[in-house]
């Protein structure tokens, strides 16, 4: 028990605070509003771009499973 610090949880280099609160009234900010807004069309326009992509690439996958000889 010699090395056994009680001060090291809430002191020492071991110590991770929490977080603070993102706002304490109990309502959401219009900053967050905005941020998860501009968050959700960033995850939006991603998936759709991905998703033209991907058809592009099914429809070339295709194309060369029933032409072996593209040339």
């Amino acid at each position: 028990m010699e090395t056994y610090q009680p001060r090291a949880w809430t002191m020492g280099y071991l110590f991770d605070p929490e977080p603070p609160t993102p706002y304490c009234d109990g309502k959401p900010s219009e900053e967050t509003d905005q941020f998860k807004a501009m968050r959700d069309a960033v995850g939006y326009n991603l998936e759709a771009a991905l998703s033209a992509l991907f058809s592009i690439v099914r429809t070339i996958f295709s194309r060369s499973e029933s032409d072996p000889d593209p040339i």
